[in-house]
């Protein structure tokens, strides 16, 4: 299984992000919005991070 975390301005550009790198039968297993800290925070742009998971293809799993 691969879980991976994507970071983007919404839900859905992190997930469109997600689907391009491991394609279409991706699972979004959690979604929160990223706090940034620092004195300069108030101004940086709101960000959101995916987390997703692919389960990998049995073709492709090393024999146990």
């Amino acid at each position: 299984m691969i879980i991976k975390k994507y970071i983007g301005k919404t839900e859905d550009e992190a997930a469109e992000l997600a689907r391009k790198e491991l394609g279409g039968g991706i699972v979004i297993m959690n979604v929160k919005p990223v706090k940034k800290s620092g004195l300069l925070s108030i101004f940086a742009p709101k960000k959101v991070e995916v987390t997703v998971a692919l389960e990998e293809d049995s073709s492709r799993r090393a024999p146990y």
